[in-house]
């Protein structure tokens, strides 16, 4: 993102990547790792830089252990959708190309719930004026997709045939 940026950028100004923006620095929608922490650790609210550490060592784990490059996509994606702290519905749509592959259960059951996403806009229309979800909200949008993810990873161990993203020569012989 940052190359494609470039073209853009004068000097130290780069008007195309935000980074002095409010929204990029402590904005907050429907996050579910950063909510969490932020729960524990108030603090890290002002601070949505603390997730890129973290989301470096995904992009060099799935690197390391992917063996497709569909595979590295989906688990950058997982990642990049659980650590990051604004999160907007058709994000969700960035995995799904990658779960017709892999049968990703994870991805098929957050297509039927991420409806609740907008419940954001309703609030801020509402009294409340808010832009996060109740906790109970919270639980019903990645809820499923977290169960599906266990599922998904639990599933190849008891099913060899089921394993993620298979290429032509793993498939199973009949």
């Amino acid at each position: 993102m940052g190359f494609a940026a470039l073209p853009f950028c004068d000097g130290l100004s780069c008007p195309v990547v935000p980074v002095k923006s409010p929204f990029v620095i402590y904005g907050r929608s429907a996050a579910l790792i950063p909510q969490l922490v932020s729960d524990i650790w108030p603090s890290t609210r002002q601070q949505n830089w603390i997730y890129a550490p973290p989301l470096a060592m995904i992009v060099a784990w799935a690197c390391l252990r992917s063996k497709q490059i569909g595979q590295f996509t989906e688990r950058y994606f997982i990642g990049l959708l659980l650590l990051s702290p604004i999160i907007h519905a058709w994000y969700f749509a960035w995995l799904v190309p990658f779960a017709v592959a892999s049968r990703n259960k994870g991805t098929a059951l957050i297509s039927v719930c991420a409806f609740l996403y907008f419940v954001l806009p309703y609030n801020i229309a509402s009294a409340t004026g808010d832009w996060t979800l109740t906790r109970w909200q919270q639980i019903g949008l990645w809820g499923p997709f977290l169960l599906g993810l266990l599922l998904s990873t639990e599933w190849p161990a008891i099913n060899p045939s089921e394993s993620p993203i298979l290429s032509p020569s793993d498939e199973p012989k009949l």
